[in-house]
């Protein structure tokens, strides 16, 4: 009687263990995990919504798109939103806020560096992670990216020591040279200005002519009329493709120019015509347009420049 008993009660635990291997077992391939009073996190349920899937966006502006996050079972899990890593260094992106308590918005927010980002098409994967997922939700957006558009400005010129944005021109015996002021050191620029070696943007100089050099509106590009009548374009900082103080671009015969609102694009008077030049590549974009009088407007929508009686695609 007592083996009896004896076997009986080891066969009971023999079949409650194989039960609870049973279970141990099947709960291991799955990526869903449940949490007392949460419910369960998986990736079939997490939706990330774009309001759009593609874009354009424009060099140094920065583009919003709304990213909708809910759950299909209602889940109580935060979910973080981030960039994947391939996406390329030139593409600012940002998430406001990042982490979202679904049902819940975040805005994407995107800025391809100024002569940096690569025109045309590029693809941003998004990715969502929330807690028990081994591998993120991902949504794709296609990217347009394109050269800033917007009206040029002529290009100012002068044959004097002056500073922009805390970047001199000094000139000094029909000689000009660039420099970075440092304001913390009480640093000036002035003619009487003497300023270090070491503060030199590049190491060229340049044989100045009239009209002389104007900076781009956003003081890191600077054009100067050299001796022996080219207009050269200078890099303080337009690009990191180049390094700072290089030079970018050089015509010669030119004697009057026009930038665009990201200073990416010169429209150059060359013998009696408009000629479109890319800045950063020095490469000349389009054949010259003849015309009679200067420009009253030259403005760039896309990649259509137009001005009074000329039109060019650039890209």
């Amino acid at each position: 009687m007592k083996k009896a008993l004896a076997a009986l009660i080891a066969i009971t635990l023999l079949i409650s263990g194989c039960s609870v291997i049973q279970k141990l077992t099947e709960g291991s391939g799955s990526s869903a995990t449940t949490a007392e009073g949460f419910g369960t996190s998986r990736q079939s349920d997490l939706a990330i919504t774009p309001v759009e899937t593609s874009a354009t966006v424009e060099w140094g502006v920065v583009r919003e798109i709304p990213i909708e996050v809910t759950w299909a079972a209602g889940q109580k899990f935060a979910v973080q939103l981030a960039a994947a890593a391939e996406t390329p260094e030139w593409l600012g992106v940002e998430f406001v806020p990042a982490i979202i308590e679904p049902p819940g918005r975040s805005i994407l927010r995107v800025n391809p560096t100024v002569a940096d980002a690569t025109l045309g098409e590029t693809m941003l994967v998004i990715e969502a992670s929330a807690y028990g997922m081994s591998e993120p939700v991902r949504q794709k957006i296609t990217l347009d990216v394109r050269r800033q558009s917007g009206d040029f400005e002529h290009l100012e010129a002068a044959p004097l020591t002056r500073e922009c944005r805390n970047v001199c021109g000094k000139v000094d015996k029909g000689v000009l040279t660039f420099y970075d002021i440092l304001r913390e050191k009480d640093q000036e620029c002035s003619d009487d200005a003497k300023l270090p070696a070491s503060q030199q943007i590049g190491i060229q100089n340049f044989g100045l002519a009239s009209p002389g050099y104007g900076f781009g509106r956003t003081c890191r590009v600077a054009a100067i009329f050299e001796r022996g009548g080219t207009l050269s374009f200078f890099n303080l900082g337009l690009t990191g493709k180049l390094p700072r103080g290089a030079l970018m671009l050089s015509v010669r015969g030119a004697t009057d120019g026009w930038l665009s609102p990201d200073n990416t694009l010169a429209v150059l008077k060359v013998s009696g015509g408009l000629v479109p030049y890319d800045v950063v590549t020095g490469q000349m974009l389009a054949r010259s347009c003849r015309i009679t009088r200067d420009p009253s407007y030259l403005s760039l929508a896309g990649i259509s420049l137009t001005s009074d009686n000329c039109q060019w695609e650039v890209k």
